[in-house]
């Protein structure tokens, strides 16, 4: 006589409280994103850790390559484990937890500590790229399609006030500027950017839940099971139209996007003529304009689609290379930078969206492993080719120009990707 399995409990509604406290993981870590990558430890790193070395920027960018090179082998195959035993809340802690320490040990090195700070951003920005996939999972879970835009621009809407509110609490830390009288005032706001992060994504831990079953495996298969997986869903990505066509047309895009984030700063200085007051003004803007591209164009996508999201959010794109190259004045920058800032965020929530809507439950964790590889790959990619072309051409506007290629090619693929069953106007007009 055989017993007959015990029923599966059934799955727990998904609550307000719970999708704020997923949105308040996207606040949280955006305070690293800005503080330690973007406008500070980046630049202390360079200034004054490396002071009078010349190897300094590449310092920097060797870190930068091997963290994110690093994120790129270890996303699909951490996915498909993640997806396997059902670990995806337990992954986001320990990547949290991971990011938290080593930002805060940045805060404990000074001139000449190349090594060890190099070696702790690395730690901190791998699990900083590898908890916005494993957080990006849980989407699909959360919202069904008809809503997945608008919850999709919630978190990218908070992650942009999280930027803004981390910046303006170490703003009177950086008011002694980039120099070793202010060192200490300095080192100080990666211990700030930790506390920020540690405090700040703690409701996500005590109300986000972990829907998915653990797949029923033993642990001796369970490396044999994750390279299977990730090689069918490789091998799926290749072979289905709608997954080839998105995701070379997100990689395209994510070039354009990652030139724009990478080099807009330098170029405005350069070639506009901004000071170092009106950058963070800029800056600002940018985090504000972008908080509202996510959540309102959330709305955008539920009632249109987000594949017709994204193909206005790159035709916003094309505006914003076109105005940046023709108007070469502050005032005009600023305008460029607000329609920039409207494209980023809808565009980015845009895409997270796409990828919860084509991942099957049972491999959230891993589709969206892809989806920071790709992210990753462009984040490389994209750069690289402008500084390339601006090295050869001597002009950053015939640099920014090129640009337009990445999201005129995004655009075109993306005219022939239609989501299938999605109740909504996905992949319409």
């Amino acid at each position: 006589m055989t017993s007959t399995p015990p029923p599966e409990p059934p799955v727990p509604p998904v609550r307000r409280r719970e999708i704020l406290a997923w949105c308040g993981y996207d606040f949280a870590n955006s305070s690293f994103a800005t503080i330690i990558v973007t406008v500070v430890f980046s630049v202390y790193f360079t200034k004054i850790i490396c002071a009078g070395n010349a190897r300094a920027d590449g310092y920097w960018g060797l870190g930068a390559l091997v963290s994110q090179l690093t994120v790129v082998l270890l996303s699909p195959f951490l996915g498909a484990l993640i997806d396997l035993r059902a670990w995806k809340k337990q992954a986001l802690f320990a990547a949290y937890l991971v990011c938290v320490v080593f930002t805060f040990c940045l805060s404990r090195f000074g001139p000449g500590d190349i090594v060890p700070a190099l070696l702790c951003f690395v730690g901190a920005n791998i699990a900083f790229s590898l908890g916005e996939n494993f957080n990006a999972s849980f989407l699909p879970e959360l919202a069904p399609p008809s809503r997945i835009g608008r919850i999709s621009g919630y978190g990218w809407a908070m992650g942009y006030v999280g930027g803004l509110g981390s910046l303006l609490l170490c703003f009177p830390l950086l008011k002694g500027g980039f120099t070793l009288a202010n060192e200490a005032n300095l080192r100080h706001t990666s211990a700030l950017t930790a506390l920020f992060f540690l405090v700040s994504a703690i409701p996500t831990f005590l109300f986000l839940r972990d829907r998915a079953r653990p797949q029923p495996i033993g642990p001796a298969a369970v490396a044999r099971a994750t390279l299977r997986r990730t090689w069918e869903t490789t091998r799926r990505i290749v072979a289905e139209p709608v997954l080839r066509t998105f995701f070379g047309a997100f990689f395209l895009y994510s070039c354009g996007i990652a030139v724009v984030v990478t080099f807009a700063a330098i170029y405005a200085e350069r070639e506009i003529g901004f000071t170092g007051a009106q950058l963070i003004f800029l800056f600002i803007i940018l985090q504000v304009s972008s908080s509202l591209g996510a959540f309102f164009f959330g709305f955008v996508q539920d009632k249109w689609g987000s594949i017709l999201t994204l193909r206005l959010t790159l035709l916003l794109w094309v505006v914003v290379i076109l105005g940046a190259i023709s108007f070469k004045t502050v005032a005009s920058f600023y305008i460029v930078g607000n329609i920039a800032g409207l494209a980023i965020g809808s565009a980015q929530s845009a895409s997270r969206a796409v990828v919860g809507l084509l991942a099957p439950p049972e491999r959230h964790a891993e589709y969206f492993g892809f989806w920071g590889l790709f992210w990753k790959l462009a984040a490389g990619f994209g750069p690289l080719t402008y500084g390339l072309i601006s090295s050869a051409t001597h002009s950053a506007t015939l640099a920014l120009l090129s640009t337009l290629v990445f999201f005129l090619s995004g655009l075109w693929l993306l005219g022939g990707v239609r989501l299938p069953g999605v109740p909504t106007h996905e992949g319409q007009g």
